[in-house]
């Protein structure tokens, strides 16, 4: 049986299980101006996918923790979230607005408080480590790695959830004042407006590897892997199992390096799903491998990474770029680095501008006028100027 309300300190939080409450929780919430907000979702770890799983939602009074698997229609919820009148404040956003994004819904005049923190010059942006830094208040996360996909909740997991929200409002409160002060508020706004425009997108369809993969692997064994993968793929959608409980990407890694002979040790390889542990399974990998390898063989793929050798001139070029590169680094990023850490602290300076940026803009990939936030140019041109610095040949 859920349960249906359950206290914390002298608060009520409100487990929400039925359409009928839902609505009527929604119409007693609209006129609030506020909405503090958090989500609790599997992804990939105990079923496929990126599952929603709770919603936990607070005003400056009342807490609602909503179970999406018995709550199916959430358009008022959403048109709240898209209403760019109301204040909706959230912290570390970035996966749960991916989450929102994937299920058609895009939440404005967002207010994320980790980015607040990390402004403010914090060591810790987590929610814990704020919460326990500002109010002295010592979240539990014993639950943190909990089953949200099981039912029912305990009233323990429900508190847990809530606690993510209950704060939320002071904290912001207190994070604009201290913004306020220090001049930063625009800053972290334009952040905002930035991070709640961004359209999450995944890889494209039938393509699962990532950026180091790619960089691990030759164009023949890029092809093979991915083919594996999507077999994974379809087989964890089939059985509603994570992917890596289907195997491991050390296996599929093991695969590719043997060139398919390790195939045959699926009988004695721990981490395999039963399904596949089996001679049907070898049938069955050793067929995409086989027909993967011809697809890679027929498309006249690299087997060498690295086959692409450099002319005398082209290396004479590549060291030259290396050592300007080198230079650039320690003759600006480097000074603007130690000029942002005195400005606003060392562990809120890579927030304004990152090594990462700062190395895109001295090796010529980025423009100064082509950085997508208005303040990291400013602040950019105003460390230059103070430095003596001159930025011309990046504009």
């Amino acid at each position: 049986m859920p349960h249906k309300a359950v206290t914390l300190k002298s608060q009520q939080v409100q487990f929400v299980y039925t359409q009928g409450e839902f609505d009527a929780f929604m119409a007693n919430i609209k006129p609030h101006e506020s909405l503090a907000i958090d989500l609790e979702f599997d992804k990939d770890r105990y079923q496929y996918g990126f599952t929603l799983c709770l919603i936990q939602l607070a005003t400056a009074q009342s807490c609602l923790v909503i179970d999406p698997f018995a709550v199916k229609h959430l358009k008022a919820l959403f048109e709240m979230l898209e209403d760019t009148t109301r204040l909706k404040i959230m912290h570390a956003a970035g996966e749960d607005l991916r989450l929102f994004h994937s299920l058609g819904c895009f939440p404005s005049n967002v207010f994320d408080t980790e980015t607040a923190v990390r402004f403010l010059n914090y060591e810790k942006s987590s929610l814990g480590a704020a919460l326990e830094q500002i109010f002295g208040v010592q979240l539990d996360k014993s639950l943190q790695k909990s089953n949200w996909t099981n039912r029912p909740l305990s009233p323990e997991q429900i508190l847990y959830a809530a606690n993510d929200v209950l704060y939320l409002h002071q904290l912001q409160a207190i994070l604009v004042e201290a913004l306020r002060e220090k001049k930063l508020l625009e800053i972290v706004e334009e952040e905002n407006r930035y991070a709640e425009g961004k359209i999450f997108t995944k890889n494209a369809e039938g393509y699962f590897l990532s950026k180091e993969e790619e960089k691990m692997f030759s164009e023949f064994q890029r092809h093979i892997l991915n083919e594996l993968y999507i077999f994974r793929d379809a087989f964890a959608k089939k059985y509603n199992k994570p992917p890596f409980q289907v195997f491991s990407k050390e296996f599929a890694y093991e695969i590719i390096n043997t060139e398919g002979q390790s195939i045959n040790q699926l009988l004695l390889t721990n981490g395999i799903h039963r399904t596949l542990r089996s001679a049907s399974g070898v049938v069955a990998l050793s067929e995409v491998y086989a027909i993967a390898s011809q697809q890679a063989e027929e498309n006249e793929l690299a087997h060498d990474k690295n086959q692409r050798r450099m002319s005398a001139e082209d290396y004479r070029l590549y060291l030259q770029q290396k050592n300007k590169g080198n230079r650039l680094k320690e003759v600006i990023a480097k000074p603007i680095q130690q000029w942002l850490s005195q400005r606003y602290g060392v562990y809120a300076a890579p927030n304004f501008l990152s090594q990462q940026l700062l190395l895109q803009i001295i090796s010529d990939k980025l423009k100064i006028q082509d950085i997508p936030l208005h303040y990291k140019q400013k602040v950019l041109e105003e460390a230059a100027q103070d430095l003596g610095l001159d930025l011309t040949e990046f504009h």
